[in-house]
């Protein structure tokens, strides 16, 4: 599983759509899903932050 800003997610997808070219069958699934919040334990750091690094 990675998590990644919105603003990254649409061209990791694509990128991703594109390394497996196209097929007769299917490589697998890729599922997005939003992400409400996220809170990184013992640092206080919240949503987006965590994704920065320091």
């Amino acid at each position: 599983m990675a998590v990644v800003p919105d603003s990254s997610a649409k061209k990791i997808v694509g990128e991703l759509i594109d390394c497996f070219g196209e097929a007769s069958e299917p490589y697998g699934n890729l599922f997005v899903k939003d992400v409400s919040d996220a809170y990184q334990l013992g640092t206080k750091l919240v949503g987006d932050e965590i994704l920065t690094p320091k």
